[in-house]
């Protein structure tokens, strides 16, 4: 993030997501300290397949996720359910694949180095009566200004070149 343009700083109140057509802000997450942030993420026996956007469900605990990225036995994720959190050494399924023989795996740790701070942002799409502009989260009034960096996970449509949308 720049220090010299309005709306790309962490300390902005209105930081924009740089794209339009956003439906969705999934997650926000604050570092700990000086290191980047980065969303929680579980540790899994080899063989697990998944693609973003797959939901993962916990055998035991009842959680679930979404998958942001899957690299080798770590699955980063960001929760969907708030108050249910993945815990201790239980099985993970990845309930969108059908693939019976790399959809579960054992879970061996569960990993949050970053704070989940989603709550302190308001979402604003950016979509207007006469403009259609990028997507940009706001600092909830109140809100503490975060002091590290930022992850923001979100969610938005894409069109293939050469298409022309009108209203």
């Amino acid at each position: 993030a720049s220090g010299e343009v309005y709306g790309t700083n962490i300390n902005d109140e209105i930081i924009t997501l740089g794209v339009p057509d956003v439906y969705a802000l999934r997650a926000v997450y604050e570092s700990n300290d000086t290191t980047d942030a980065l969303p929680p993420y579980l540790t899994v026996a080899s063989g697990f397949a998944g693609d973003p956007g797959d939901k993962i469900t916990g055998g035991t605990s009842g959680a679930v996720g979404k998958i942001i990225q899957v690299s080798s036995t770590t699955i980063y994720f960001y929760y969907v359910t708030a108050d249910i959190l993945f815990s201790g050494t239980e099985l993970i399924t990845n309930e969108t694949s059908t693939s019976t023989t790399t959809n579960s795996r054992a879970m061996s740790a569960v990993t949050v180095d970053s704070k989940n701070i989603t709550g302190n942002w308001l979402l604003d799409d950016g979509q207007r009566d006469g403009y259609y502009g990028h997507a940009s989260i706001k600092r909830r009034p109140g809100a503490p200004k975060p002091g590290n960096s930022l992850l923001i996970i979100f969610d938005y449509f894409t069109a293939s070149a050469g298409s022309f949308f009108t209203i």
